[in-house]
């Protein structure tokens, strides 16, 4: 029974690359706290030495909005290689946002780990339509002459002579 269960891969004894693989996981953990991201992650060793050497210790956190309306919106903060966890102003309440963890590649972003989180249908308030002449005064050519002229005759048509 032992034997199969070993086949199945149910057994309770771990192999030691199971175990190995459990220490070298990386991963990438992303809550939200009222208007606050909190990430937090580990990243393998390996990729830890490979940005130090090749990448001058820049690690990056990429959010990206994918909701997909065309809109190209992201923001991109740097954190050290030091750090595990970091919190990020929430950039929207609605919409899908996909928060990476990588590095640069020249122009390129090259993505470590990822996590999309779903807040529903994006929600875009409409624009405010200021209508600046809503409230334009029946004598407006008048009063901007008069504030213009300052009172001041010009010699122009307000100049009626009499005789």
């Amino acid at each position: 029974m032992k034997w199969l269960l070993s086949m199945l891969g149910i057994s309770g004894n771990k192999r030691k690359s199971d175990q190995r693989l459990a220490v070298d996981a990386s991963f990438l953990s992303v809550t939200t706290h009222s208007d606050q991201l909190h990430c937090e992650w580990k990243i393998r060793a390996e990729s830890t030495l490979m940005i130090k050497r090749d990448f001058g210790s820049a690690l990056f956190i990429r959010i990206k909005d994918i909701s997909g309306d065309h809109s190209i919106s992201s923001k991109t903060i740097q954190v050290s290689l030091r750090q595990s966890q970091t919190s990020i102003e929430l950039p929207s309440r609605s919409g899908k946002l996909l928060v990476e963890l990588g590095y640069q590649l020249g122009l390129n972003f090259m993505t470590l780990e990822y996590q999309v989180l779903d807040f529903g249908p994006k929600k875009i308030s409409p624009a405010h339509y200021a209508d600046w002449f809503a409230k334009e005064s029946p004598n407006i050519h008048e009063e901007i002459y008069k504030l213009a002229t300052r009172g001041r005759r010009l010699g122009g048509s307000e100049m009626i002579r009499k005789e």
